[in-house]
């Protein structure tokens, strides 16, 4: 008598074979029909297909299925006979034929076993932070060289021309068409020919240093750095002076729109003294459209003059309630500042930290709340931070009595602190509200010069007052843009260099960082000169290491503790909004258990120290970069052997020139080849590609100087330099500044070329597969057919690459992405190589050099699943699979056109499945982390790891 475990597989096998076979002759194309083969094996070797083993969570599963096909026995013994342990064997099997036939992965792996196998020595930690210290600071020594050149140049012109009128201005919205030209470098089209200039409106300058005298001063430092981007000249009245010229778009009309560019960087340099400013907005001014405009465009204009050093705080004397999320300061790096920008677009509160009340406050209550935030900021004591209180709006003090407690609460605070307390009052009218206003604009000017005897208000403090600015403004006025100096005190520009924290430049569209410094003309501050550098030139020798340890990684952190750089930021190119400006304690835990360490890694010149973080070692080493405020620190983690021998990666000593070169293989930038080629090329979907050809494509990690790489525009001679050397087996090309063993790692590639033209023409699966392609961990890609790539596309860093470093030996699917060559939704199944062994025998535990990867479309992996489970066929019933994160891999909805595909979580598209796993404790573990991009918390889950051969992953997380 058969066993019930005969009886199952022999059920299991009728099921397959009928749906498989009966009646679908495409089924063949699939090859789900050979996986029958697996199951016989299984049940010869006496291997239990569904054991105990596999836990009470495969049980649950399969009831839940047979719950979703019905709840009659009989009916269930008819479809639902199927174990899903079974069908996942069959798709992994699958899948694992998929990467042997289609990618020739054992084919692959053959040839670098055969080549002769060598061990990386071991990287000093502390020889490392030398070798990029010294070339960060010999970059940052240059920038301040060209700084100080720029100083020099400006302060002699200004002292030729300081008698003589004023020069022409060009403004930068006007120049003309014929004298732009896009460079590659700037990201927009520019002039080098000329400066050109943005004047805030309304003012009228009383000298500007002659353009072509500015030009011939900022054109000489172009051609010595590739990162710098630009240059300009900021006077003390506002006159903005930049090289190269470029079209700016401030608004309809070019000359009477303000710009605020670099207006944050000019403040930070002139105004050395930090600031603590609330401001207080009438939101009642709102009903009049006239007032609303321009409480928003002083508003803006505050918010502009604000330096990464300062602190922001609004109180909202609004007609209704608004939501907020803490009644306290917020530092005003870039979020916070465009939270605020948009906070006064339709003057409501959007996600910015805003003390609000209703319209029924007095100004002596909203001036008391706005001291209160200034009270209740204690995170920085010891830090002498000028004050300011700046009330924005239509109102005014209605008495005596009101203006006298306005005033006995500023003067409490103000004999509270030793620096500077100033109080602007700027009360707005339009000419239709002229008839209504009292003479009590004369209470706001009292408090914003502070008349406390006046008023009979006691005020202790010993120093000296220093009066604000009281404007009562038109709506009508042709400006409503303040002066700088009047609204936060005298200027006390130091006579350092001034570097900033990362920000948007809106012209490349980078994050850049600015290097300025005061200019002076007998004793008295003339403006600043700054130059502007793209964060990828210092970033690279971080973000694309030499080394290819993964346990030693370095960061950049300014001595605020800001981040400029680190492995778990995305790239500084790949930031296309404002940089994320986050503390190092939030990427480095360990620092947060020990204070003694922080402040040293900050505050040190140099040093090092070890924290244990959840069982595990860190080893940190830290230098300051010279005559800057920023730190360059490595950490190197402690882990188990077995650990480290399974994250250690190969060295190009590993890959030899045992293979030739190839003069088949082509350069990926297609669109630069000779006519000769043209007749190979076509034009598919987006891009070109040739099918007689793979291409290699060289990211920049594989450069000695990614960033000239990535700035420079290639030729087809530098092309031609490169594949010739790679293809030399003399070695006697000179190296075209490639890293050290970019070469081996092609030859090490070349092997599958072949082999993949051969599948392409012969696959039953090439009307599902779109492109193959590999890459090293040292940034040598292949892809068949043949394509162009983006300049700075870095594989190592992207979804199919991290997760199959992740999972060695296993293969790993990704879910549904957008085909960037126009292919529509697709999916990449990748898997590892390995370092070579002579013998051949791989572990998971061996060091990775190589991830082989295809992408098939989305219906035909959906069709696998049809074609498995022929219950899926039925009315009213549907299959779907995901992936061990919960995101969904394929589903029937996905065919419908117009569905979303792309991220989709079970949790969105069958939630009472989602909330079925919930309740069965070993299916789902729910975690809670922490997205550095959005700086938001968000909930985790991910499955156990599925039980077949196969793996899958999330796509567009990079390792």
């Amino acid at each position: 008598m058969p066993t019930l475990k005969e009886r199952n597989w022999h059920s299991r096998k009728k099921f397959v074979q009928d749906e498989v076979f009966q009646g679908d002759t495409e089924c063949a194309h699939t090859g789900i029909g050979e996986d029958l083969k697996n199951l016989d094996h299984e049940l010869e070797a006496g291997r239990s297909i569904r054991s105990k083993s596999d836990t009470d969570g495969l049980e649950q599963l399969e009831e839940h299925f047979v719950a979703k096909v019905g709840t009659d026995e009989e009916e269930a013994q008819k479809i639902g006979n199927v174990y899903l342990k079974d069908i996942a064997q069959v798709l992994s099997s699958h899948f694992r034929r998929m990467t042997n036939d289609e990618l020739g992965v054992t084919l692959l792996q053959s040839s670098i076993d055969s080549a002769p196998v060598f061990e990386e020595d071991d990287v000093d930690i502390n020889k490392i932070l030398k070798q990029v210290g010294d070339r960060l600071e010999q970059k940052l020594s240059s920038y301040m060289t060209i700084i100080a050149s720029n100083k020099i140049s400006v302060e002699q012109l200004h002292s030729r021309h300081f008698l003589n009128t004023r020069g022409t201005l060009m403004p930068c919205c006007l120049i003309p068409d014929h004298m732009l030209h896009f460079v590659k470098r700037f990201g927009a089209r520019v002039s080098q020919d000329t400066v050109c200039h943005i004047v805030p409106s309304g003012l009228q300058p009383q000298m500007v240093i002659p353009a072509e005298n500015l030009t011939s001063a900022f054109a000489q430092h172009v051609d010595q750095h590739a990162s710098i981007k630009w240059q300009y000249f900021i006077s003390a009245q506002g006159v903005h002076t930049e090289f190269p010229a470029h079209r700016m778009q401030v608004g309809p009309s070019c000359i009477s729109q303000d710009e605020a560019r670099h207006r944050s960087v000019f403040i930070s340099t002139m105004a050395n003294t930090p600031k603590k400013t609330v401001l207080i907005i009438d939101g009642a001014s709102g009903h009049i459209p006239e007032i609303s405009r321009a409480v928003e465009t002083i508003g803006k204009y505050f918010i502009s003059l604000l330096s990464e050093k300062d602190k922001i705080g609004v109180v909202w004397m609004g007609p209704e309630e608004q939501d907020f999320i803490h009644e306290c300061l917020s530092e005003a790096n870039t979020r916070t500042k465009e939270a605020l920008l948009h906070f006064f677009e339709p003057l409501k509160v959007g996600s910015v930290r805003v003390a609000s009340k209703s319209s029924q406050w007095e100004l002596a209550e909203a001036f008391h709340k706005a001291v209160e935030l200034l009270d209740a900021d204690t995170r920085d004591q010891n830090e002498e931070k000028e004050e300011n209180l700046i009330y924005l709006g239509l109102r005014a003090p209605s008495s005596s009595e009101e203006t006298a407690r306005i005033l006995t609460v500023i003067a409490e605070r103000a004999s509270k602190i030793s620096s500077l307390f100033i109080v602007h009052t700027i009360s707005i009218f339009s000419d239709e509200s002229r008839q209504r206003r009292k003479m009590s604009t004369d209470f706001l000017e009292d408090v914003a010069r502070q008349e406390y005897s006046k008023y009979n208000v006691m005020y202790e403090r010993q120093q000296a007052i220093y009066p604000g600015l009281s404007l009562t403004l038109n709506t009508s006025s042709p400006s409503l843009i303040l002066p700088f100096e009047a609204l936060f005190g005298p200027f006390s520009a130091s006579h350092g260099i001034h570097f900033s924290l990362p920000h948007h430049d809106s012209i490349s569209g980078r994050p850049v960082i600015s290097v300025s410094q005061a200019c002076f003309h007998v004793r008295k501050t003339i403006g600043i000169v700054g130059l502007d550098v793209d964060i990828e030139d210092l970033a690279q020798d971080l973000m694309y290491p030499n080394s290819s340890k993964t346990d030693i990684y370095g960061f950049l952190v300014h001595e605020s503790g800001h981040v400029l750089v680190h492995p778990l930021l995305p790239r500084p190119s790949r930031m296309f909004q404002h940089p994320i400006q986050i503390d190092i304690h939030s990427l480095e835990s360990p620092l947060k258990s020990s204070a003694a360490a922080s402040k040293g890694l900050l505050q040190n010149f140099t040093g090092n120290f070890s924290l244990s973080h959840s069982g595990k070692k860190k080893e940190y080493v830290w230098i300051r970069l010279k005559g800057s405020p920023y730190i360059l620190c490595y950490v190197k983690s402690g882990k188990s052997s077995s650990e480290n021998s399974g994250k250690k990666s190969s060295v190009s000593r590993n890959m030899t020139l045992g293979t030739k070169g190839s003069d088949k293989l082509l350069f990926h930038r297609l669109d630069l080849l000779p006519d000769s080629h043209s007749h190979t090329l076509c034009w598919h979907f987006k891009r070109w590609v040739t099918s007689e050809a793979c291409t290699l494509y060289l990211s920049p990690k594989a450069y000695l100087e990614p960033y000239d790489h990535l700035v420079a525009e290639e030729t087809l001679r530098s092309i031609q330099s490169f594949m010739a050397y790679v293809n030399d087996d003399t070695k006697l090309i000179a190296n075209p500044g490639l890293r050290a063993g970019i070469r081996e790692h092609v030859r090490a590639l070349l092997p599958v070329m072949e082999y993949w033209k051969h599948k392409a023409q012969t696959s039953r699966l090439s009307d599902y597969i779109l492109f193959r392609y590999v890459a090293t961990e040292r940034g040598v890609m292949l892809t068949y057919p043949g394509t162009v790539m983006d300049s700075d596309y870095d594989p190592n860093r992207s979804g199919w690459w991290g997760h199959a470093w992740d999972k060695p030996g296993k293969v790993v699917v990704s879910p549904p992405h957008l085909d960037p060559g126009g292919a529509g939704y697709v999916l990449t199944v990748s898997h590892t190589l390995y370092q070579g062994k002579s013998d051949g025998l791989h572990h998971q535990d061996d060091p990775v050099v190589a991830v082989l990867a295809l992408d098939i479309t989305l219906g035909y992996l959906y069709r696998l699943i049809v074609d498995a489970i022929g219950a899926c066929r039925e009315p009213g019933i549907h299959c779907f699979l995901m992936d061990d994160d919960g995101y969904i891999l394929a589903h029937p909805h996905f065919l419908t056109p117009g569905v979303a595909v792309v991220g989709r979580h079970l949790t969105h598209m069958e939630s009472l499945i989602a909330s079925d796993l919930l309740n069965h404790n070993g299916f789902i573990n729910k975690t809670v982390c922490t997205s550095h991009v959005s700086q938001t918390l968000r909930r985790w889950v991910s499955c156990p790891s599925p039980i077949a051969n196969a793996t899958v992953a999330v796509h567009g997380i990079g390792k």
